[in-house]
């Protein structure tokens, strides 16, 4: 998560040490603006798009034995491919 996390623009992974569980969190500061419908649905689409990015690496490092160097770089050579970045 930390190799990802590095090149994001928006958002970071997070892990709960207890859980196990892990999240990408998003946030927006809307000080001095308005928040609307289309600023949350940018902000919940990145959110997505880039969970959706990088799932089949983490999941590949936690249950099929991949290097996270590897995952990542996979995930991010993926979504280039598909224009997504």
């Amino acid at each position: 998560m930390t190799r990802a996390n590095h090149d994001l623009a928006i958002g970071n992974f997070e892990l709960d040490f207890e859980t196990g569980e892990v999240r990408f969190k998003t946030s927006i500061d809307v000080t001095g603006s308005q928040l609307d419908r289309a600023v949350v649905v940018r902000l919940v689409t990145a959110n997505l798009s880039t969970t959706d990015q990088y799932l089949t690496g983490l999941l590949s490092v936690m249950y099929g034995g991949a290097s996270p160097k590897t995952a990542v770089e996979q995930s991010e050579h993926d979504a280039t491919r598909r224009g997504d970045v």
